[in-house]
């Protein structure tokens, strides 16, 4: 969870400086050798034309953060709730490690 927060956070800090998503990933998989393989399979689904919540859904991410990312998608603040779930994530994982 911890490692999927950060993805997320830093993937909306990229696009908040003006990275398209697929150049964001393709950077995020260069810098993160460890989850390498699921960021270049979450481009292959854009590539086919998916979703970016579609996407991320079939690599694993959690549901309560899919959801909030696929109606932001619909209706605004696409980088604003990518960040906040992020951010809810990394939340999440230190919650898990002090219990």
């Amino acid at each position: 969870m911890n490692d999927d927060g950060d993805f997320l956070i830093r993937l909306a800090e990229l696009l908040d400086q003006g990275f398209s998503i697929e150049v964001a990933i393709s950077y995020l998989s260069i810098t993160s050798p460890k989850e390498r393989l699921r960021y270049k399979q979450i481009l292959t689904s854009l590539e086919q034309g998916n979703t970016f919540y579609t996407a991320i859904k079939q690599a694993n991410f959690p549901e309560f953060i899919s959801a909030p990312i696929f109606y932001a998608a619909e209706h605004g603040y696409f980088t604003k709730t990518l960040h906040e779930c992020g951010t809810l994530l990394k939340k999440k994982s230190r919650t898990r490690k002090n219990t």
